[in-house]
Formats: structure tokens, sequence, C-alpha cells
């Protein structure tokens, strides 16, 4: 039968004791060894050694150029200046030179006479003529006019027939009936051109009062 072993006996204390006594100088032998050879080593290093540092003067950056994989999207190439050509001369300009139109010929063919209509033309407002101011001429003065009406009575044209009638009689009439409107002239229902004659009585009474004109048939 092997002994049994007493872990609680004083010879396994000794025992255990030496072990640990006999593991720690191994230990420390070790530790001494290592560093022994680490001061060595930086001992061999020279003093004078170290790092330097030099500053030196950073270069501008230049971006590269991107390369475009799209063939469409390529840089435009710069236009070349061009020399300007010198100016070529003018020709002059043409003198201006008013000319006078003459005026349209008014044609009266289609204007009707008040014979062959069914309803004669009537001034939708009397039409007053002021005696002129101003004239030499004194009393009563007749003058004949023949107007032209549209089918939308409106006068086209007046025509005084007295060549011996004053201009400012004239001129009254006129400026009197060219703006004046008109019932238009009818050959059934049916509105066409009319001329008619018409004579204009300027009566001097002294107050200048315009006499109302009387018409005639033509």
């Amino acid at each position: 039968m092997s002994p049994t072993l007493d872990l609680g006996s004083r010879e396994f204390k000794v025992a255990a004791a030496c072990i640990a006594i006999s593991i720690g100088l191994h230990a420390a032998f070790l530790l001494v060894a290592r560093v022994g050879s680490f001061n060595e080593a930086f001992s061999s290093v020279p003093a004078s050694s170290g790092v330097h540092v030099r500053l030196i003067a950073a270069e501008p950056m230049v971006a590269a150029p991107v390369a475009s994989s799209d063939p469409a999207l390529q840089p435009l190439k710069p236009i070349p200046q061009r020399v300007a050509r010198s100016a070529r001369p003018y020709p002059s300009m043409l003198e201006f030179r008013p000319v006078d139109i003459p005026p349209r010929a008014f044609d009266e063919s289609p204007y009707l006479p008040l014979g062959k209509l069914t309803r004669a033309p009537s001034p939708i407002r009397p039409v007053i003529v002021p005696y002129p101011q101003g004239t030499a001429i004194t009393g009563n003065v007749v003058a004949r006019l023949t107007l032209f009406i549209d089918e939308e009575g409106n006068v086209a044209r007046v025509v005084v027939g007295s060549t011996e009638l004053p201009d400012a009689f004239v001129q009254a009439a006129k400026d009197a009936f060219e703006p004046a409107k008109f019932r238009p002239g009818l050959i059934d229902d049916t509105a066409v051109k009319v001329r008619m004659v018409v004579d204009v009585e300027f009566e001097d009474r002294g107050e200048k009062r315009p006499k109302r004109n009387r018409q005639k048939t033509s």
C-alpha cells in the first residue's frame, strides 16, 4: 500500500516552502538577466543621436484635370480673337423732299338723285349754320350746297355751287353739314347713297341768328 500524503503535516509545509523559494530565486535571476541586456542595448546607442525636424515650404497644389467619360462634356476650346474690319463708308442719305399728294378723286356716280328714292334723307338733328363774324358783307346771303350722303347717313362730301360766295360763308356751311348725321335715303326698304341739293340762307338780323335751311329736290 502506498503511504498516505498528509497535507497538514510539518514535512509537507517545509517542502512546499522550499519549492516556493526555489521558484522565486529562478524568477529573480531571469529578471536581472533581462534588465542587463536591455541596458547594454540602450547604452550602445550614440548619445548624439536624435530626431531632427526641418520645415519645408509647401508647394501649391494643382488640381488634376478630371477626365470625363462622356465625350459630349469635353472642355471648350478658346475662341480666337477676330480682327475688326475697317468700317465701310455708307452712302450719304438722300435729301428728304416732301411731296404733295393730290386728293383722291371723289366718285359721284353711285349717289342717286332724290327723284329715284321712296324716302328722302332727313337730318336726325336740325343743322344750324351760323352767320360768319367779322365779314364786310351785310344782309342776307343764300348759298346752294350739294350734299352727298351715303347709305349709313354720313355726309361724304359737301359741294358749294355759288362761286361768288365769300370763303367765310363757304367754310361756315361745310363746318355745319360735314359732321351732320342723317337718316339715310331709301328705295323701298334698302338704304342707298343719295345726292341732295340744299339752299342755305344766312340771315343777318343784327344779333347774328342763323337761319334754318330749306331743302330742294334735284
